[in-house]
């Protein structure tokens, strides 16, 4: 599988500047320690301070590859395995152990150039919070819309997927192997039970 990566924003990088330590529970906080820890390459630190949406996103995704894995599996013979789990990427498996390790696989902060001009344009320029309070919408001076979402214990956490759509995007090919493999399974299935009928048939004697 081709190495992916998490596009999140041209301007992601650390913010700049005699700033105040940024707290969790105000929403430019958490924003800041988020784009913190991508400007570190601290993927643990990412992971952290992504809301619960974002995180079930990426188990969803996790659960994807094991279902398609099964398929593999129990439905094509053992001599086409590894080419099978090979051009669906369920051969990611072996590398990955949940959703968060599969964020760290695909999430590539390092590939994210950190220039002066980047690290200005992910300043936040206004913060919009909800009546309720319980979702925020973040804007940085690069134009760009971070949404917010906060937790029952009070701390924000970065809406990742509602502020993409590149990384629905980068999981494209998930969704397109398994709808193929689904396609295979369907062929294979028909085949084996054409194959049965037959078989019963002779038995038989029916013409």
């Amino acid at each position: 599988m081709r190495c992916i990566l998490l596009f999140v924003a041209v301007s992601l990088s650390l913010t700049a500047g005699c700033q105040s330590e940024p707290e969790p529970t105000d929403p430019g906080g958490a924003y800041r320690l988020f784009i913190q820890a991508v400007g570190d390459g601290d993927l643990q630190a990412m992971w952290q301070r992504l809301d619960a949406e974002t995180r079930g996103y990426f188990e969803d995704r996790y659960r994807d590859l094991v279902a398609m894995d099964a398929k593999i599996h129990r439905y094509l013979p053992p001599t086409d395995h590894d080419v099978a789990r090979s051009q669906s990427g369920t051969s990611l498996l072996s590398e990955i152990d949940g959703a968060r390790e599969l964020f760290e696989k695909v999430a590539r902060p390092d590939r994210l150039a950190m220039t002066p001009s980047h690290r200005v344009g992910s300043r936040v320029e206004s913060i919009t919070v909800s009546k309720d309070e319980k979702s925020a919408v973040i804007e940085t001076l690069a134009g760009q819309t971070f949404r917010m979402a906060r937790g029952e214990e009070g701390e924000w956490y970065v809406n990742l997927v509602a502020s993409s759509d590149a990384i629905h995007q980068k999981f494209d090919w998930l969704r397109t192997n398994n709808e193929a493999l689904d396609e295979t399974v369907d062929h294979l299935v028909d085949r084996e039970r054409q194959r049965r009928e037959r078989v019963i048939a002779d038995l038989f004697d029916v013409k």
